[in-house]
């Protein structure tokens, strides 16, 4: 049973979750002003994903915006213009991943990184899997514009990963049926159940093994070592550049990956941690270097990932600014230095599991 909700001790997500909603309301022919004012929240947060937002001013925000711009599937068009897939290394992870059945089980093993306010959980039978998303908390508020939006997205990340419509048996809701339901049901192309007993996508077990594209056996196993690392360690004992480090190695690739991100989940001041770090001797641009360093010779030692897709991973804007920094630090470029350190590798090929 979700315990309540409690506004005095909020729990955070991602102002990403939001990201869409003004390219929405312009589809709409409105604005977000009244309902930016009304929540609390900043057109940046909306615009920009960055920082980490209360849990109960973005269901407001959500629900004000579709109420006063008349639309009961607001968070749908919210999830229309939302990149297809976020969360930085476990969107890696997912990407690499050699079927949708594993692709699942990796997204929902890491999910504690991204959300406390849910969990989903797999339920399966001869015919097919239910992917159901279970609140942590109760809400005093609806919350079906959050759901719709949360089921629109993981949706939207499967067809993205897997390169191809997925096929869905229905979808299922534990909100009432909305006036003009023909978008969501367009949108997920199945049957749509509302006034369930939980909410969640259903899917027939022949959809598992539809195999993706850019599968890699050996990348895969290193993301998964890096987040399995994550998950398990403890920053309350780290010291400041210890932290720093454990949250570049959390956020590298997305958005949040960089001084003014991270100081704003922290609560700390750019000046304040930069005064804090010199005073260690390095600086937030040294240790992000020292970060994407490491992994970038772990990846080019360990796997056969292209230089283009690492750069991609490690958050710089092209392969030619990956390759250029890389041979800053070592004098040669990336494909270069693994030839010379890694002659005898063998290549590890995915193989169907």
């Amino acid at each position: 049973m979700p315990q309540r909700y409690d506004p005095n001790n909020p729990l955070m997500t991602s102002a990403e979750i939001l990201l869409g909603s003004e390219e929405a309301a312009v589809e709409l022919g409105g604005d977000l002003k009244s309902s930016l004012r009304y929540s609390g929240l900043t057109r940046s947060q909306i615009v920009t994903g960055e920082g980490d937002v209360p849990l109960h001013r973005v269901v407001t925000f959500l629900n004000h915006a579709a109420d006063t711009l008349g639309c009961e599937y607001f968070g749908l068009l919210v999830a229309k213009y939302q990149p297809a897939v976020r969360f930085a290394m476990i969107g890696q992870l997912i990407r690499f991943s050699a079927d949708l059945e594993h692709a699942i089980a990796d997204a929902i093993r890491f999910s504690i990184l991204n959300s406390q306010y849910s969990v989903w959980n797999i339920f399966r039978n001869d015919q097919t899997m239910t992917l159901v998303r279970e609140p942590r908390v109760e809400l005093n508020q609806s919350v079906s514009q959050l759901q719709t939006l949360a089921l629109a997205v993981t949706y939207k990340a499967m067809n993205a990963v897997c390169q191809r419509t997925i096929s869905l048996s229905q979808v299922a809701f534990s909100h009432r049926k909305p006036e003009l339901p023909e978008k969501v049901r367009a949108f997920f192309n199945a049957p749509i159940l509302y006034d369930q007993p939980f909410t969640g996508l259903v899917f027939p077990n022949t959809e598992l093994a539809a195999a993706i594209p850019t599968a890699d056996a050996q990348v895969h196993r290193l993301i998964k070592a890096h987040l399995e690392e994550l998950a398990a360690a403890s920053t309350e004992e780290l010291d400041i550049v210890e932290r720093l480090r454990r949250e570049l190695r959390h956020t590298i690739g997305s958005r949040h990956c960089t001084l003014e991100g991270i100081c704003q989940r922290w609560g700390a001041h750019p000046r304040g941690l930069q005064r804090r770090l010199r005073a260690r001797g390095t600086g937030f641009r040294d240790l992000l270097q020292d970060v994407r360093h490491e992994l970038a010779e772990a990846y080019l030692r360990n796997s056969s990932i292209a230089v283009l897709e690492l750069g991609d991973l490690l958050g710089y804007r092209n392969a030619s600014a990956f390759s250029r920094a890389f041979k800053k630090r070592t004098g040669v470029a990336p494909d270069h230095w693994r030839a010379r350190y890694t002659p005898s590798r063998p290549i590890i090929r995915c193989v169907g599991r």
